[in-house]
């Protein structure tokens, strides 16, 4: 019967007591610097997941949108920036959410389909332009908290 909410009690408390911060870094891309075709939904979508955690969920919200979400900008926020933002660096008490929207594709590799991320300055003509998946990974697994959702 551990699933089952005490009558009056928000569940809400369960994870406040759970976590000492909840951080959402929220993205979307409508439009696209180099050619790529543009979204009508993306930042819309973002903005909606964004006011959502925040207002019903508790989090604190980095909402990046278009133009503000390049590569630079993620691996500084995934870098140090979190620390500058928050005060301290996200621990393992933390959770942290990544939701992005916008275009993605799959390229091959020597080991099968790998996912990378359409930031707002990819250049589809030029791979060092695009997010990788496993760069993404690597920055999340370097930051302090075990509570990590990719979206």
């Amino acid at each position: 019967m551990r699933d089952v909410e005490p009558p009056g009690q928000s569940p809400l408390r369960y994870v406040h007591e759970a976590f000492d911060r909840s951080v959402a870094l929220v993205m979307g891309v409508n439009a696209y610097q180099h050619g790529i075709p543009p979204l009508k939904t993306a930042v819309p979508d973002a903005e909606a997941i964004a006011a959502l955690l925040e207002g019903e969920h508790g989090f604190t919200k980095i909402l990046l949108r278009d133009g503000e979400v390049t590569r630079e900008r993620i691996r500084s926020l995934l870098g140090t920036k979190f620390r500058d933002e928050f005060g301290s660096e996200l621990g393992e008490r933390d959770r942290l959410l990544l939701y992005f929207a916008g275009h993605g594709l799959a390229l091959p590799s020597e080991h099968g389909p790998e996912g990378q991320l359409l930031l707002a300055d990819a250049d589809t003509g030029d791979r060092h332009t695009l997010f990788a998946m496993a760069e993404l990974r690597k920055l999340v697994s370097a930051l302090g908290c075990r509570h990590v959702l990719i979206v």
